[in-house]
């Protein structure tokens, strides 16, 4: 009952209606104890498990928004380590690091924060959102293309110093652009 009591106090009319049926039933039959009750209690319960709060979907949405910068900053530590083994110059390396952290700081302020912000205005007018609503599903399947295209690339990768450059540029800074943009995570709106 703790959880439909929370639920209430969001303001679910249709919900409050059927808590108020199934408490007034229990009164009426303290002697005579029924199955429906219980059991519509339980179907409830069940209907009301994926439900959540607006803020709970933001902290999926942040701790999604860090895991990709994490991962990506050690696939492109990864990607510069082996670059330098095949040329030991420390340059090349300072360059593209350099270079990826500008890209990212633009992409941050003029793409990332954006959809982040379209992202967190789209939760907050959710009327009932549910656990899977943190991010629309387009994007989930984005995120896979995504991260199955720099597997594959990453692979080929492999062996070739341009391309192993390349691609820690792109790996750093897409990584900076997801770190510098999640300060939206924590801003009033």
């Amino acid at each position: 009952m703790p959880i439909l009591k929370h639920h209430l106090l969001h303001g679910n009319k249709q919900l409050e209606n059927i808590i108020k049926s199934i408490s007034s039933k229990r009164r009426s039959k303290k002697s005579h104890q029924s199955a429906e009750p219980r059991s519509q209690t339980v179907v409830l319960h069940c209907a009301l498990m994926y439900n959540t709060s607006t803020d709970t979907l933001k902290l999926l949405a942040s701790l999604v928004w860090y895991s990709g910068a994490v991962v990506l900053s050690f696939k492109s530590s990864r990607l510069l380590l082996e670059a330098q083994s095949i040329n030991p110059d420390k340059l090349w390396i300072g360059l593209a690091v350099f270079g990826g952290l500008i890209i990212g700081a633009i992409k941050a302020k003029y793409l990332f924060k954006r959809l982040c912000i379209k992202n967190l205005k789209r939760i907050d007018a959710l009327e009932q959102p549910k656990l899977w609503n943190f991010y629309r599903m387009r994007f989930f399947f984005f995120l896979l293309a995504m991260i199955i295209l720099g597997s594959f690339i990453s692979r080929l990768a492999h062996g070739s110093y341009a391309t192993l450059m390349t691609m820690a540029i792109i790996e750093v800074s897409l990584a900076t652009a997801l770190l510098a943009s999640s300060n939206c995570f924590w801003k009033k709106q």
